[in-house]
């Protein structure tokens, strides 16, 4: 017996994912994939495009409503007497908290 082909016989035992072909080499079998490493199939849902529209409208509405009360804030610090940097204080906020509420929220949705 080959010593080469002993360890390789060895190493096909332990690992099923390597072979050993007639000339005595190692090679590694295309077909085997570790559980950690195989694909799955995903099954796409005509669903996900009114979910997908949902959050479209959403975030248009978000970025509308922002934009469209930026021209007016100094209005608006004139009418409420508070200085402009407190209506863009409050314009900040909003833009401040999206991305951190945003994750919990995507969760909760996913979940429920």
């Amino acid at each position: 017996m080959n010593p080469n082909q002993s360890i390789a016989s060895t190493i096909t035992q332990k690992q099923n994912h390597l072979i050993v072909d007639s000339k005595g080499s190692i090679q590694e079998d295309n077909a085997y994939r570790p559980p950690s490493v195989q694909q799955e199939e995903y099954k796409e849902y005509p669903y996900r495009f009114v979910v997908l529209v949902g959050f479209l409208l959403i975030t248009t509405t978000y970025s509308l409503s922002t934009s469209v009360f930026n021209p007016i804030s100094a209005i608006v610090a004139d009418i409420y007497g508070v200085p402009p940097i407190v209506v863009a204080m409050n314009m900040l906020i909003l833009h401040l908290l999206h991305l951190p509420l945003s994750f919990p929220i995507g969760y909760f949705l996913e979940k429920f």
